[in-house]
């Protein structure tokens, strides 16, 4: 085909067709993205295809501009070379339409390969964008004269340049967020104490100021990992079937350890399903069992976290002798067997040295140490029992029948089970959080929010997670401990 060949009428609106249907799909996306993101029609729940991985992967965008609107850039330069070649002495059009084909059908190959190999899940809105350009894309190239086809090669050149950025781009997985402190008369509840009617925030003994002073919440009274009595929280807000919210789980449990007495996270669960959460307006078939799951962790904290509080408001009232301790361990766990299996499965050097400095000291050493140890096997049976089921949840993320059947083991009987989930303090617990994500702004979780920072969505890893604690709170990592204490 020479130059003056005029091209096929056939093939240029075929190609027009295609890539109008692959503008308009682009500018959809380009809404979607610009307007914070939302459920797309036909993606999420009750749909194979998850659009929101792939719209929210680093590979949506080159450097801050997403690709759609690259995308559309380059569909109306190619359909204003299209609407020039018909005419007389086109072979700079023809010439802009091959290199615009070619970096269309790169780009096109370059997301489906990464949407089918490395998302490993498909946004149906993008390839039907992909295709329709690919498809509209090689008509083009078939309609051009052969020396332009050939000079078309160079629109990979911007394709390879795109992949390039992307690949060493690294993705932002969270936000950092400032919190302007409030006035304490301006704090917004939810808090644990009940609050007058003049309108003043009542702080109890135990309570923290989070949140730019707009929350008052005692650690004492939710489920905490760390120390209830450590000098920096933050409020966690997780759901159990957030895979980002596991992955971050884990790192919060190795900074604990890292900073010692200095952090402590309150982990409040949130579930993203509209059971029992009016803010999810529409469900998400992998959130499917978040509300069942947060109940029953709730569940298992509430009456474990009691038996402890209760065992340490005994001792704090008597100073027990080994017998009457060893005695109380064993109502607790319900038969001497059983505190004998969980004292056996204590690593004794991480409760106590048992190495007295010299003989005379040995018989009281060793009964510090006896004190301690079964000390340690109450806290496993109770809230130890919680943080158990807690890590048990996040690295198996079972459905809600097998959770259900773990819970029942831990409390010997379905119906000391249902007692536990009917106690309405568990309906309050969610219901609170939920405001909590509400009035934290709601969108992604994760969310880490402290005196006046709010951290949202994961931290990349462990050491991103360092960092960001270190330079938010002015965290110092602390020497490995010798053992419990």
């Amino acid at each position: 085909m020479s130059d003056n060949k005029p091209i096929s009428s056939g093939l240029l609106w075929g190609a027009r067709l295609l890539l109008l249907i692959a503008l308009a799909v682009s500018s959809y996306l380009l809404y979607h993205s610009l307007s914070g993101g939302g459920q797309l029609a036909g993606c999420g729940a009750d749909s194979a295809f998850d659009c929101e991985t792939v719209l929210t992967s680093k590979w949506s965008k080159v450097w801050e501009i997403p690709t759609s609107a690259l995308a559309i850039a380059i569909y109306v330069i190619t359909l204003g070379a299209l609407n020039l070649v018909k005419r007389p002495n086109t072979t700079l059009a023809k010439l802009i339409a091959g290199v615009c084909a070619m970096s269309i059908i790169g780009s096109g190959v370059w997301f489906t390969y990464l949407q089918l190999v490395i998302l490993k899940t498909i946004c149906i809105w993008c390839m039907t964008a992909h295709v329709t350009g690919l498809i509209g894309s090689i008509l083009i190239l078939i309609a051009v004269p052969k020396p332009q086809r050939l000079l078309s090669l160079v629109g990979i050149m911007p394709v390879l340049a795109m992949l390039s950025i992307q690949i060493n781009t690294r993705q932002i997985t969270h936000t950092v967020q400032t919190i302007e402190p409030a006035a304490q008369s301006d704090a917004v509840t939810p808090t644990d104490t009940p609050q007058p009617a003049d309108g003043q925030i009542r702080i109890g003994r135990n309570q923290v100021l989070l949140m730019g002073n707009r929350v008052a919440i005692d650690p004492h009274k939710h489920p905490v990992l760390g120390s209830p009595d450590a000098k920096e929280f933050l409020m966690y807000l997780f759901d159990y079937t957030c895979p980002h919210c596991r992955a971050l789980h884990g790192n919060l449990k190795q900074a604990i350890k890292r900073y010692g007495d200095q952090l402590a996270i309150i982990a409040l669960p949130m579930p993203l399903n509209s059971d029992c959460n009016p803010l999810v307006s529409k469900n998400e078939d992998r959130h499917q069992d978040a509300c069942s799951l947060a109940i029953l962790a709730l569940a298992v904290y509430k009456t474990k976290h009691r038996q402890w509080y209760e065992f340490q408001e005994w001792l704090g009232k008597i100073t027990p002798d080994l017998t009457t301790l060893r005695a109380k361990a064993v109502e607790l766990s319900g038969s001497e067997e059983a505190l004998d299996k969980i004292v056996s499965s204590l690593y004794m050097s991480d409760v106590c040295d048992c190495k007295s400095k010299n003989r005379k000291a040995e018989i009281v050493h060793t009964d510090q140490c006896t004190r301690k140890i079964l000390k340690a096997a109450v806290y496993k049976m109770t809230y130890g029992t919680f943080i158990d089921f807690d890590t048990w949840l996040i690295e198996t993320v079972p459905d809600a029948a097998t959770a259900r059947t773990k819970a029942i083991e831990l409390f010997g009987s379905e119906e000391a089970l249902d007692k536990a989930i009917a106690d309405p303090w568990i309906a309050k617990e969610i219901q609170r959080d939920v405001k909590l994500y509400e009035l934290s702004g709601g969108g992604v979780i994760p969310k880490l929010i402290g005196k006046n920072t709010l951290i949202a969505g994961r931290p990349g890893d462990v050491l991103d997670l360092y960092d960001l604690l270190e330079d938010e709170l002015g965290l110092v990592p602390v020497d490995e401990p010798a053992g419990n204490q």
